[in-house]
């Protein structure tokens, strides 16, 4: 773990503790390592533990992300609006999350002032010269911020609401219960949040996040601009299909399809189903499986175990390969090299020619003495171009060889046989077992290595 991954500061207010972590998946920090980190501060604010697991289950990177629990009544904090309700996952006796007071979110125009914050010492003028205070990391979507830093204001109209220590605006649609024939299908300008299932036959269709708090059976879901979160998973009977502009969470999908714009991750595992993501995938690296159907996406796949001891066919791929600049002028450089290799052979036949006649008739006539000196002169031209172009083309093969090893497939326990790997248009059958493998396209070929 580099040092550099983790960083804790405070704000420049001193009122809040902030965590930026930028790892990929594989060497993500584990709850231990930031701790170790936010201990060494000696800091005497309160950590918020659900959401440092919650970053550390997801692998989730960030940026200056409070991580310290916030008293919103503090008298420093002048509210303009009643304290907005905290959407969080709350549960109940029966485990499960209540979002009843989502009714009691309250409405807001563009424009209004939310709330206004003091700074820490009158006296001292710093964090007034600076224009950052704690409201810089408390601002979330559809909020902006005041020149000086003092208030935030809504930069549209809907419910302001708090979520994970961000106060934000948006539009939400509370359903207690399931979606069912109670509810009939759902269609709705902004968030859609569902306290029990979503059952077969029905529709969802929100255009910002959809989060559901039970499971969803041969549902469609549909988020137009936003995430897709599914607590207990997706039981689709194929026929399921969860399509998300943003991206997609859940428990576990068995026989569904599904797709996001943005990164896919799965908790338990993906059965029998066709998932793709214009991002990255990940179905836990601890435990997740992938078995049968088909897992596409364009930036990577990180997964514990892919297929079966039976050979159940899977198909795994990545294809974000395409470089057009780079493919583009490979393909022009190839192009040249095959024309001038064609044209340096012909002319060291022709001089070939001359030297035959040359020792046949004692000598060549001027003339002919004057095109054998003009084709030796253009092949040592030719020699040059071909050898600058070849560099080139090697230049050209090492920059998408780098690009490439980025998008990879990680498995970080068993392939089995009967699973299909693809890099793009490269593609390979696993015929045996192989063990804590990463695959990334090496030119033409599949490359392999050992994750340690």
């Amino acid at each position: 773990m580099e040092k550099t991954a983790i960083q804790v500061k405070l704000s420049e207010d001193g009122r809040v503790g902030l965590l930026t972590i930028n790892a990929p998946p594989e060497s993500y920090p584990t709850l231990a390592e930031i701790h170790s980190y936010i201990e060494a501060k000696n800091w005497s604010l309160k950590i918020n533990q659900l959401l440092l697991e919650k970053l550390v289950h997801d692998h989730q990177s960030t940026r200056d992300q409070i991580i310290t629990q916030i008293d919103f009544h503090d008298e420093s904090f002048i509210w303009y609006v009643d304290l907005p309700t905290q959407l969080t996952r709350v549960k109940n006796e029966e485990g499960r999350v209540d979002f009843k007071k989502i009714l009691e979110f309250q409405e807001v125009r563009e424009g209004q002032k939310l709330c206004s914050v003091l700074p820490p010492d009158v006296g001292d003028n710093d964090t007034l010269k600076n224009g950052r205070t704690v409201l810089h990391y408390l601002s979330g979507h559809h909020t902006e911020i005041s020149d000086d830093g003092l208030t935030l204001y809504a930069s549209k109209n809907g419910y302001v609401f708090l979520r994970d220590n961000k106060i934000i605006v948006d539009n939400v649609y509370s359903i207690e219960g399931d979606v069912d024939f109670k509810t009939g299908n759902v269609k709705f300008e902004g968030v859609i949040l569902i306290e029990g299932d979503v059952r077969s036959g029905f529709r969802v269709d929100a255009s910002e996040s959809v989060i559901i708090n039970g499971m969803v059976e041969a549902a469609s879901i549909y988020s137009r601009n936003g995430d897709i979160s599914i607590k207990h998973g997706v039981m689709g009977q194929n026929r399921a299909k969860i399509l998300a502009g943003g991206g997609v969470k859940c428990s576990f999908v068995q026989n569904a399809s599904v797709s996001a714009r943005k990164d896919i991750s799965i908790t338990k595992y993906a059965l029998d189903s066709n998932i793709q993501s214009s991002g990255k995938i990940f179905i836990n690296t601890e435990s997740g499986l992938i078995r049968g159907g088909k897992v596409l996406a364009q930036d990577g796949i990180y997964v514990n175990t892919v297929g079966n001891e039976r050979g159940a066919e899977t198909e795994i791929s990545v294809t974000g390969f395409e470089n057009i600049s780079i493919d583009s002028r490979r393909k022009s450089v190839k192009d040249e090299l095959v024309n001038l290799r064609g044209r340096l052979s012909s002319l060291e036949k022709q001089v070939e020619f001359f030297n035959l006649l040359k020792e046949r008739l004692n000598g060549l006539t001027p003339k002919k003495e004057k095109e054998r000196a003009q084709s030796v002169q253009e092949i040592e031209m030719i020699k040059s171009k071909l050898a600058a172009l070849e560099s080139t083309l090697s230049t050209l093969d090492e920059k998408d060889t780098s690009a490439h090893r980025s998008k990879c497939i990680s498995v970080f326990n068993t392939v089995y046989p009967g699973v299909t790997i693809s890099l793009g248009p490269l593609q390979e059958y696993i015929g045996s077992p192989e063990k804590r493998v990463r695959y990334y396209r090496n030119g033409n070929q599949i490359g392999r290595e050992r994750i340690e």
